[in-house]
């Protein structure tokens, strides 16, 4: 029930914030260095202030729309 996850290289998702998403690209370069994260136009990225949750979905549903992110904050 687990996912194995790369976490350096490179990949495309989403920035979801106050109701509204725009699609990004993030990188890493290795285990003990921070994520990039930019806009699909190369632009960085600016996080909105408060607390970030950064969630892993599997390439198998990339082009579905299967994918709901249901989470409630405590």
């Amino acid at each position: 029930g687990r996912l194995d996850v790369a976490v350096t290289g490179s990949g495309e998702g989403y920035y979801i914030s106050g109701g509204r998403y725009v699609r990004i690209n993030w990188s890493r370069s290795g285990d003990d260095k921070p994520f990039q994260f930019t806009t699909a136009e190369g632009i960085p990225l600016t996080v909105n202030r408060g607390t970030t949750f950064i969630s892993v979905v599997p390439d198998t549903l990339k082009d579905t729309s299967s994918i709901v992110l249901n989470y409630t904050l405590r």
